[in-house]
């Protein structure tokens, strides 16, 4: 996502495992040969992959657990597409 002076400040909260991964996962990435990742960064990421790209329909979700839920459907349903697809390109690599 591009940087803007458009952005607004939203403070969260979230479990202390949540953070303590996010935190290993952003130094990960530093000790791999990228950057430190931010934790605005790495949740713009998610909130851009997982719900504005793939459409997740909210409609008549009534908490956290029933959004992730929904989420998890979204991606269930795209990693089935993706072994379909990688098992059609096998088939024609080998024909």
């Amino acid at each position: 996502m591009p940087k803007s002076s458009n952005r607004l400040r939203v403070p969260i909260t979230m479990p202390e495992e949540m953070f303590g991964y996010l935190t290993k996962l952003s130094v990960k990435s530093k000790i791999i040969g990228g950057k430190k990742l931010s934790m605005t960064e790495m949740i713009n990421a998610m909130v851009m992959v997982c719900l504005l790209e793939n459409n997740v329909d909210v409609t008549s979700v009534k908490d956290e657990e029933e959004l992730v839920e929904r989420i998890s459907e979204v991606f269930k349903k795209f990693n089935v597409r993706q072994h379909i697809q990688q098992g059609i390109h096998q088939e024609m690599s080998v024909s």
